[in-house]
């Protein structure tokens, strides 16, 4: 089995061990969802270690830039119930860790490196989980880091690799093993538009004088196009003292970076053909499409989706060197936006109204079976009522092909186009504590997965999904 993610100690397993009163959940979501993040090193191998060793990412005047304000410093060891293995879904658990240091309104330090010292023990991989994060100039919250240092006494020790909650940009994780304090990690972005805002950019082999930027959208059906978004700015840079148009340095991905060209609000979905906006010709080295809105596909999701970017000086198209953007949605990498293919395109990650909570549980049959009825057993509460039950949900599932997956470890596994819908459900009552059936047309599948589009709260305003049991019957 397989779900998005895990709260505490109430694991996936727990959706088929056939008791009742073990339940798994998603999560907490609550309104600092989005300010949680985490990043870990593991050793070449498990050794005494008494200090790890900090050093956050260096921010004007001697200050520091995305330390967290709240954070565990935490360790595991590789057992038969924990792991150092980046590759194994218990690595990401929160009972994988055991605390280490814990910090609460920690101020924001300077730029020099943090030591925190424990009693020492053996231990195989050290995580820095922030469970509050701090703001930037922006309001925007990161967890930045330079560089993690793992030490017994003065002896720094040998990691073997670094894992991450997620990644910004081309800020990767590579780079807290580099030993050098002028490069760092950064978690992504999260702001109060995280689930809408994303943007796309390129960059000219030289600055150019420019008068017109194309945009191709990606094609869909019947001559539409999808993911082209409803508010966005065409921004454009030069780069010089204060600004940059190099996709490896910081102040690219900044706001202040860029200087508007065209802007536009409730821009309705266009055809599939490619769209130009002129403006009075400047000189230029970068041009970015900001959607600050987006456009929402046949399943509520969000994309920010473009086949192709053309900057032109009159007729003349010029050349690209490079193409980054916010995030990308499976293999749909920037680079397609200058393949010359508009038959090709590039995406953003996933965006949904209900982005903090959405969660999804999967469950996978020993081999292909035909299937007529799904049994959801809730996860009980008080007064024979269910707890965490969703309020909209739709139960899909797939049957591995060429085209689909039951690998949990196939990245399509979690991909929206991987599964098809059996039931959709929406605005359900919090049911009672006894298994729920839905019957459906008789077909052979693989694997079921339940997706919360909106989840229910519990009495202090937390959501979660949570579920004792999914059962596949045949009547």
């Amino acid at each position: 089995m397989a779900v998005s993610s895990t709260w505490a100690d109430w694991r996936a397993s727990y959706l088929n061990d056939n008791a009742l009163h073990t339940a798994w959940s998603s999560t907490i979501h609550t309104e600092h969802l989005t300010s949680s993040e985490w990043v870990a090193v593991v050793l070449a191998q498990p050794t005494r270690v008494d200090r790890v060793r900090f050093t956050p990412r260096a921010g004007p005047d001697d200050r520091s830039l995305g330390f967290p304000k709240d954070f565990v410093v935490q360790y595991a060891t590789t057992d038969a119930t924990h792991t150092c293995d980046p590759r194994d879904p218990r690595f990401t658990d929160v009972g994988n860790w055991r605390p280490l240091v814990t910090r609460f309104g920690y101020p924001q330090p300077s730029n020099q490196p943090l030591d925190f010292a424990f009693s020492p023990r053996s231990l195989g991989c050290v995580r820095l989980f922030g469970a509050e994060l701090s703001q930037d100039d922006y309001g925007n919250r990161f967890l930045q880091l330079a560089d993690v240092t793992v030490l017994d006494g003065q002896r720094a020790l040998a990691l073997r690799e670094a894992a991450a909650s997620s990644t910004w940009a081309d800020w990767s994780v590579a780079r807290l093993l580099d030993g050098n304090p002028h490069t760092a990690w950064s978690s992504g972005i999260h702001t109060e538009h995280l689930a809408s805002s994303e943007w796309a950019a390129v960059v000219l082999t030289q600055p150019n004088q420019v008068d017109r930027v194309r945009l191709v959208p990606r094609a869909g059906p019947d001559n539409l196009s999808l993911g082209f978004p409803k508010d966005f700015v065409l921004q454009y840079a030069v780069s010089d003292a204060n600004h940059t148009c190099d996709p490896r340095d910081p102040r690219f991905t900044d706001v202040g970076n860029w200087r508007p060209l065209v802007t536009r609000f409730g821009y309705p979905q266009p055809s599939n053909q490619p769209i130009d906006f002129t403006f009075a010709a400047r000189t230029l080295g970068c041009v970015r499409l900001f959607g600050a809105e987006l456009s929402q596909d046949d399943y509520g999701n969000r994309f920010l989706q473009l086949a192709d970017v053309t900057v032109l000086d009159g007729q003349r198209a010029l050349a690209l060197r490079d193409a980054t953007a916010s995030s990308t949605w499976a293999d749909w990498s920037p680079g397609l936006l200058r393949d010359g293919n508009p038959q090709t395109a590039w995406s953003s990650g996933i965006h949904t109204e209900h982005l903090a909570s959405s969660e999804w549980a999967a469950v996978v049959l020993t081999q292909p079976t035909q299937v007529d009825q799904v049994r959801l057993s809730p996860r009980a509460g008080p007064d024979d009522r269910s707890l965490g039950f969703p309020q909209d949900f739709v139960l899909q599932y797939a049957v591995t092909d060429a085209n689909h997956t039951c690998d949990p470890r196939d990245p399509r596994f979690t991909d929206v186009g991987n599964w098809r819908p059996l039931v959709t459900r929406f605005g359900y009552p919090q049911p009672s504590n006894q298994p729920v059936d839905f019957a459906i047309a008789p077909r052979v599948l693989g694997c079921v997965r339940l997706l919360g589009t909106e989840l229910s709260q519990d009495d202090y305003g937390n959501r979660f999904l949570q579920l004792a049991e999914i059962d596949l019957l045949t009547r």
